[in-house]
């Protein structure tokens, strides 16, 4: 059994043309074999016309995200608290913030949140002495090549 080619959401101006067809007095199937579309898809269109008049129908609300914007918030000020918080496993942090969402969904939102789940390395502080002794390294040796 060979799968079946993935649907796609007819144009605005096809719709158009399907109505201005029908209105014309052309057959669904007529109008089917002009447009290489299916009859039924046709009928349904011309239906979907007649019953509310309307040629293009409203957009889908889609699925619900699963971590509200409350839930987002909440687990910014969680990983941003502290780095002991940023270094926990992403069950962890579920369990503390009581989510009911995969370790991979928590990743992506952390991304989105542009909180990659990783520590920030540490860099070593320097005295102003220290700093001062470094630009003179640098200055002194600025003229030395790769190849020496």
């Amino acid at each position: 059994m060979t799968p079946q080619p993935p649907r796609r959401q007819l144009k605005s101006e096809e719709r158009g043309e399907i109505i201005g067809m029908r209105k014309c007095g052309a057959t669904f199937t007529a109008i089917a074999m002009n447009l290489e579309l299916k009859c039924d898809t046709v009928r349904k269109v011309w239906n979907y016309y007649e019953e509310t008049g309307r040629v293009i129908p409203p957009p889908r609300t889609g699925r619900p995200p699963i971590m509200t914007d409350r839930d987002r918030r909440h687990l910014k000020r969680h990983v941003k608290a502290s780095r002991e918080h940023r270094r926990e496993a992403l069950f962890d942090i579920t369990t503390t913030l009581n989510l009911n969402v995969s370790e991979d969904t928590l990743c992506n939102k952390l991304k989105k949140l542009n909180l990659n789940h990783r520590v920030a390395r540490k860099k070593p502080w320097l005295r102003p002495a220290q700093k001062l002794a470094r630009l003179e390294f640098e200055k002194k040796y600025k003229d030395w090549g790769f190849e020496e």
